[in-house]
């Protein structure tokens, strides 16, 4: 991605253009870059709330869906210069590719441009494989000796493309809608258990779930997480119309900021038509925030209730899910 002056559009495709199409990966330079990327998944390892967030997603996501982009240490030590050009050959491919453009622009200019400099880009790519998702409840521990205890669990909810999509953004907004989230006045507000918690719903084509976090200590882990399973199990449970309308103001106001920056908006282009085929209009979005109702929530769960949880916890001790 990348962001310039509009004028200047036609000489950055120009420029993005040669990075796709030639290349050239000079094998001098990969020592370094491997380098930086080691320290860089070096780094995740002091970063305890991030660490568990990561492997979350891996054993949550059906492979490959749940790989890390920054990579393994063993798998960036492996590189080589011939694999890395084979796997460019193989992989960065038109089949499939979107590009997506917001802004002031010529578009009939950034048409001819685009069929220009990459109408002769060829290939396919091969079939994905696909792992099996599980279908029982996981639970996993990171042994650290720390004082402080990381607590990430997830769950499946709608995808993207789903009837139900805009239920699971409502309900999230519900949970941890800042201050006025659930899960931070009943977990952090009323019983002081932790220092963080938070949910978040992560959607694409076909897949989706919901992630929850909390930082809290050894002492507190136990009861923390009880309360995070009755709240994230009973959202639906005596919603009023005020925190009903301020989980959707929270939603549309995000949308709106989104939307003043170019290139959020053009990655929810590539997103959109990726996922869906189409573009959603931000009205179309705000519609379909604006209808969700009380009644959708609790329908939602009956749906997607919350399981099978996959749990990770960090820290000295492991920690297993209520019976």
């Amino acid at each position: 991605s990348g962001a310039c002056i509009g004028d200047r559009l036609p000489a950055a495709l120009e420029a993005f253009a040669q990075i796709l199409l030639e290349p050239h990966l000079p094998a001098a330079e990969l020592a370094n870059v491997k380098q930086l990327a080691l320290q860089e998944l070096r780094s995740i390892e002091d970063e305890p709330s991030s660490k568990v967030m990561v492997e979350l997603s891996e054993r949550f996501y059906p492979e490959p869906f749940g790989r890390s982009s920054l990579g393994t240490i063993d798998g960036v030590q492996a590189v080589t210069p011939e694999g890395l050009r084979n796997y460019f050959e193989n992989t960065f491919v038109p089949d499939r590719a979107i590009i997506g453009v917001s802004g002031s622009f010529d578009f009939e200019t950034i048409a001819k441009t685009v069929q220009d400099r990459f109408g002769g880009w060829r290939g396919s790519s091969g079939s994905l494989r696909i792992g099996e998702r599980s279908r029982t409840s996981k639970t996993y521990h990171l042994q650290r000796d720390t004082a402080q205890m990381q607590i990430a669990l997830a769950y499946p909810a709608a995808s993207i493309d789903d009837d139900d999509y805009y239920v699971a953004r409502v309900m999230t907004a519900l949970l941890s809608g800042g201050m006025h989230g659930r899960l931070f006045i009943e977990v952090r507000e009323k019983r002081g258990l932790v220092y963080s918690v938070r949910a978040s719903h992560s959607a694409a084509r076909g897949r989706g779930g919901i992630f929850a976090y909390a930082g809290t200590t050894l002492d507190n882990a136990e009861t923390c997480l009880s309360v995070m399973l009755t709240e994230l199990r009973g959202v639906a449970t005596d919603i009023s119309d005020e925190e009903l309308a301020r989980a959707k103001a929270d939603i549309k106001s995000r949308l709106v900021i989104q939307s003043e920056s170019s290139s959020i908006r053009a990655s929810q282009l590539v997103n959109d038509w990726w996922s869906m085929g189409r573009v959603r209009s931000l009205e179309e979005i705000k519609q379909a925030v604006d209808a969700v109702s009380k009644e959708a929530i609790v329908r939602y769960l009956e749906r997607f209730p919350v399981s099978p949880v996959t749990l990770v916890t960090l820290g000295k001790k492991p920690l297993e899910l209520p019976q």
